[in-house]
């Protein structure tokens, strides 16, 4: 956390992606140190106890994830995406939904924008919510818009899954947007 808390100042964005191991404690501070410095951090959850992640600005779980999540907190308050954004301090929620794409809530826009999957044939989806979120950062960072990052993603995410195991989505694999404007 000294080693982290020492370099996040120089960061655009931070990516935590919570594999269930350890560092769960560890969660309010990992992002209460991305937001003191002022950096963007987007969170890949695991556990269903999503008071962990309140502050963090981008929210990445899957649709088994949220679902589950959704159940719980209907027990108590509304389940709606943009209920459970505002009562976390959430910014923004990506839900990745498999072979139907992904959805992006967030709390200043009415509506979520939806993306279609790249409709090509899937051999394995190991990595795929990783490079998702990776993806998604990379375009905000680059300067592409919500949508231009969620098609960057999606089109990463496809890469990925066109592979066996653990893969990288290269550059020459991937649609990119065109820029709208210089980002240094």
């Amino acid at each position: 956390l000294k080693y982290y808390a020492e370099y996040v100042e120089e960061s655009d964005f931070v990516i935590f992606s919570d594999y269930d191991k350890h560092f769960q404690c560890r969660a309010q501070e990992i992002i209460r140190t991305a937001n003191e410095a002022k950096t963007r951090i987007a969170v890949d959850p695991k556990s269903a106890y999503w008071e962990l992640y309140r502050g963090a600005d981008l929210l990445t779980p899957n649709l088994k994830e949220f679902k589950k999540v959704q159940k719980e907190c209907g027990t108590f308050h509304s389940s709606e995406p943009k209920d459970i954004l505002k009562r976390l301090g959430i910014k923004s929620m990506l839900i990745t939904e498999g072979k139907d794409g992904m959805t992006l809530w967030n709390q200043r826009r009415k509506t979520p924008i939806h993306v279609d999957a790249d409709q090509l044939e899937v051999i394995d989806v190991t990595g795929a919510g990783d490079t998702v979120i990776a993806a998604f950062v990379l375009g905000r960072v680059r300067g592409y818009s919500e949508l231009e990052s969620m098609e960057f993603a999606t089109s990463a995410a496809g890469a990925v899954c066109r592979k066996i195991g653990t893969a990288v989505a290269w550059a020459d694999e991937v649609k990119r947007p065109e820029l709208k404007q210089q980002v240094a």
